[in-house]
């Protein structure tokens, strides 16, 4: 199977459980959005030529931390994220 077919493959799978699974419905959004900042967060870090270590220096903390958020193992606290999207010169609207 071609790596096409396992996302479409996912793609569906998530969308039937939003539909079945009423109670997953707002967890799986959350984590869509969340994967969707993440790759635009990864991709200007790398757009600005920036290691995780660069990034950890800049806001005060581990590389592993990064490493870990980069991940998606954690989701960082508020804070941190806009520390994250400060130094990469990106903001956050909340709305």
């Amino acid at each position: 199977m071609r790596k096409s077919e396992y996302i479409d493959d996912f793609t569906r799978t998530i969308e039937e459980a939003k539909k079945n699974a009423p109670w997953l419905k707002d967890d799986i959004e959350f984590n869509e959005k969340w994967i969707d900042m993440l790759g635009l967060i990864i991709e200007k870090r790398k757009e600005l030529g920036l290691s995780q270590r660069d990034i950890a220096e800049m806001i005060d903390k581990p590389q592993s931390t990064i490493a870990r958020i980069e991940a998606s193992k954690t989701i960082p606290n508020l804070q941190t994220l806009f520390k994250i999207t400060n130094a990469l010169g990106m903001s956050i609207i909340i709305k």
